[in-house]
């Protein structure tokens, strides 16, 4: 455990010199061939340090290994069983396990932060290393951690590559994690929007009901089909009843989310000049914020904020940009803010 902290430390810090000196770099420097060179090179550092973890890091990791030199697979998410079947064909070692888990889960991330073409792309790699759920996702949840890499790559390729490559990412997606439906639906509905209106009002309205405990796994068990999916009302059932983990009205993920929509809301109006596609990312934000407002009641739901969390460097993406609102001013509160709340989310980290 100690080994990995400090790794971790280390990666953390040449990661912040990193991106203290790019934003204050001249243009010159910020080249999309620097870029990529820097996520490249941390995307490595960050492989091998999940992948060379002990067995011991993670709060789900041993019992994951243990299954998979047994040749015991998780009876659901079939995506994720056929995947560790092919493995175990090829070896039950589970250090081989661990590397191939950790490079499913951190090649997805940089081949799409490679991939995006937006000026200061290195900041949006860095602000997503650093959200927390980053490392929980890469050494405890681990299913979800390779279900939203893919999902990202998705996003990518929709509306560039052909529809039954976006299709399969999706699906992919999807498989590892069955409850990557919910991203996957509200980014289609979230395209569909022309205005922001209607999501900032669910927004709100999601804040009215977390607070007075609206029981939104009742209501989602009574939708029709929806309602019906014996996997769905079998994973709520479980989740509803699990034990020792704080629920209700968490202040502190509210406080957290609230802070990048107001910044999301600010830079709304000049951003959608700047970045067409903003308004599908704030969108999507609002949408996957309200979703988890109203999981503040159920056991785990800070692996539902993951769903917007996710897309966070993409609100941020108007104070990065070298034309952006605040130029290098605005690049520069991007890293401090995002470092300031990584540091206040320490304690939530699962190897603390």
């Amino acid at each position: 455990m100690t080994e990995f902290i400090v790794k971790y430390a280390t990666i953390y810090v040449l990661l912040f010199l990193a991106g203290f000196s790019f934003v204050l770099s001249p243009k010159t420097v910020k080249t999309n061939k620097f870029n990529n060179q820097l996520i490249i090179f941390f995307s490595l550092l960050l492989f091998f340090l999940f992948a060379s973890r002990s067995f011991h890091v993670g709060t789900d990791t041993l019992g994951y290994v243990s299954a998979f030199e047994r040749g015991i697979f998780h009876p659901y998410d079939i995506g994720f069983r056929l995947f560790l079947e092919l493995l175990h064909f090829f070896s039950s070692s589970r250090r081989f396990y661990l590397y191939v888990i950790s490079l499913a889960f951190m090649l997805p991330i940089c081949l799409f932060f490679y991939k995006v073409r937006y000026e200061n792309k290195f900041i949006m790699f860095f602000i997503f290393v650093n959200l927390f759920s980053f490392v929980n996702m890469g050494i405890n949840i681990i299913r979800q951690g390779i279900a939203v890499s893919i999902f990202l790559l998705a996003i990518y390729y929709f509306g560039k590559a052909k529809t039954r490559t976006v299709v399969l990412l999706f699906f992919l997606s999807f498989s590892f994690h069955y409850a990557m439906i919910v991203p996957i639906i509200l980014y289609l509905i979230s395209i569909n929007f022309r205005s922001i209106m209607i999501p900032f009002l669910c927004f709100v309205l999601s804040i009215v009901l977390a607070i007075f405990a609206f029981d939104f796994l009742s209501f989602l068990k009574s939708i029709p089909i929806l309602g019906s999916w014996s996997i769905l009302v079998e994973r709520i059932e479980v989740i509803a009843q699990a034990e020792g983990y704080r629920t209700g009205f968490r202040v502190d993920f509210f406080v957290f989310n609230l802070f990048f929509v107001v910044l999301g809301l600010i830079s709304y109006r000049n951003a959608i000049k700047l970045i067409p596609q903003y308004r599908i990312y704030l969108s999507y934000f609002l949408f996957s914020s309200a979703y988890f407002f109203l999981m503040f009641w159920v056991p785990f739901s800070d692996r539902f904020g993951i769903f917007s969390w996710i897309f966070i460097p993409f609100v941020m993406l108007p104070f990065v940009q070298q034309i952006g609102l605040f130029s290098k001013i605005g690049r520069l509160f991007s890293l401090l803010a995002i470092v300031s709340i990584h540091i206040l989310m320490l304690p939530r980290m699962s190897f603390f």
